[in-house]
């Protein structure tokens, strides 16, 4: 993976070493935020996936306000990695809460009898 960046063509298809590695970076924090890979994970890092995923074309960019992705990928049917523009996150209700920290604290109380019904063990 990293013998293909050493040739430049990857990085002038996508029009720069800059514009490459700011897809890099957008698609790492997709794969952090649960986005799926294109690629065989086989153990690699985000990063590794992210520059593989480039490197097939799997994924493209493309310019806000443009109809279509930026031309010179292999694949023109790639993803386009797009800025996340919807953040919202499910919140748990106060319910769900109270009920959460409920559990934890009889979990806790369970376990602390336990430990009180054991033996100390000689060091």
């Amino acid at each position: 993976m990293i013998e293909a960046l050493k040739d430049d063509k990857v990085i002038n298809e996508m029009g720069g070493r800059f514009k490459f590695t700011a897809l890099v970076q957008h698609r790492i924090r997709q794969l952090m935020d649960g986005a799926r890979p294109l690629v065989d994970r086989k153990g690699r890092s985000d990063f590794e996936i992210a520059v593989q995923e480039i490197i097939e074309g799997k994924i493209t960019y493309q310019l806000e306000g443009a109809e279509e992705p930026v031309p010179g990928m292999a694949d023109p049917n790639a993803v386009v990695a797009q800025p996340i523009t919807n953040t919202e996150v499910a919140s748990p209700s106060a319910e769900e809460l109270t009920a959460g920290i409920e559990a934890i604290a009889e979990a806790a109380q369970a376990a602390e009898a336990e430990d009180a019904n054991e033996p100390p063990v000689a060091e």
